[in-house]
């Protein structure tokens, strides 16, 4: 089609052809720019500038996701919005949003919605597996908790202390994060299912919010992300681990109880673990690519690692370490 419409131009006298060809050129130019906007704009996988929406559970490691990509790759500009998980799919749906982190899948209603507006599929990565942990005031020591113990918390069967622990008593709170959270949707997903919370039950706003409101409330219990106070190495954490304490969980009454750490998440003996997903809205490698492909890549993966969650391509071993060494 553009062979045969250059031969008519050079079928018009030299006015026309010169008018034409203007008009022909700026034509062709504005067709490979559209074509082509990561090159136009010089945009590759490690440099450029691109705006991200993620699940503020998961705001502690891609914290230090961007800090590190940003160190290693200056010409690499990422902006993170951080929100609750209600909040994800709408941002994913603006043209400014090109890459989104969350704890869970769009729903095929979802995919298809943007899919057919952008007319290409959205890559899914998944990056790690974390967990919703509960926590509790370091005076309730070793509280530890069956699941159907949380379902009853969580639908009211359970309002005060002495039902779950012996040495305290008193009307029995659950705190959580924000009612649009991805942690308030596994609640009602992945526990409850098909039941409703109780009235002992409400939100703040952030997991910092529930963390402090556990460290000053005996008597509550918190619902947030782990990875809120799974990286002993960030002192942000080892305050949060030094005004709380997770609760332990078991799978049932006959298996060990354990607390949300990072090889009880890996080996699934931890009951409430879930996925760490991107989700990329790009046609071409662009920068949302180049941030999935460091996070899952060796440094990313071992920043996941150090955070206290589960990466998602390196195995977690768990240490016994004894006082004596056995003779043989």
């Amino acid at each position: 089609m553009v062979f045969i419409e250059f031969i008519g131009l050079l079928k018009m006298n030299k006015k026309s052809f010169s008018f034409n060809l203007v008009y022909y050129v700026l034509g062709l130019s504005l067709f490979l720019i559209s074509c082509h906007g990561n090159s136009v704009n010089n945009e590759t996988p490690i440099s450029g500038s691109i705006i991200i929406a993620v699940d503020e559970t998961y705001k502690p490691i891609l914290e230090n996701e961007l800090m590190v990509f940003s160190d290693i790759y200056p010409n690499a500009h990422v902006k993170i919005l951080y929100m609750p998980y209600a909040s994800l799919f709408q941002a994913l749906k603006q043209d400014s949003i090109r890459l989104i982190f969350s704890g869970y899948d769009l729903d095929s209603n979802q995919l298809n919605e943007i899919e057919k507006e952008i007319h290409f599929p959205l890559k899914k990565t998944k990056l790690g597996f974390d967990a919703v942990a509960f926590i509790t005031h370091p005076s309730n020591t070793n509280l530890t908790l069956t699941q159907t113990d949380i379902i009853d918390l969580l639908t009211g069967k359970k309002k005060d202390w002495k039902d779950i622990n012996k040495e305290r008593t008193g009307k029995l709170n659950i705190v959580f994060d924000n009612k649009n959270s991805s942690t308030t949707k596994y609640l009602l997903d992945s526990i409850l299912i098909n039941q409703t919370l109780d009235t002992n039950c409400f939100a703040v706003n952030t997991n910092e919010e529930v963390i402090h409101y556990v460290s000053k409330n005996p008597n509550s219990i918190g619902v947030i992300g782990v990875s809120w106070i799974s990286n002993i190495n960030d002192s942000a954490v080892q305050y949060f681990r030094n005004e709380i304490i997770p609760v332990r969980i078991k799978l049932d009454e006959n298996s060990k109880a354990v607390a949300p750490y990072q090889a009880y998440i890996a080996e699934g003996s931890y009951a409430y673990g879930r996925s760490l997903i991107a989700y990329i809205k790009e046609a071409g490698p662009g920068l949302g690519h180049g941030f999935v492909n460091f996070v899952g890549g060796e440094k990313g993966q071992r920043i996941i690692l150090k955070s206290g969650i589960v990466p998602s391509t390196m195995p977690i071993r768990n240490l016994r370490i004894r006082n004596k060494i056995k003779k043989y």
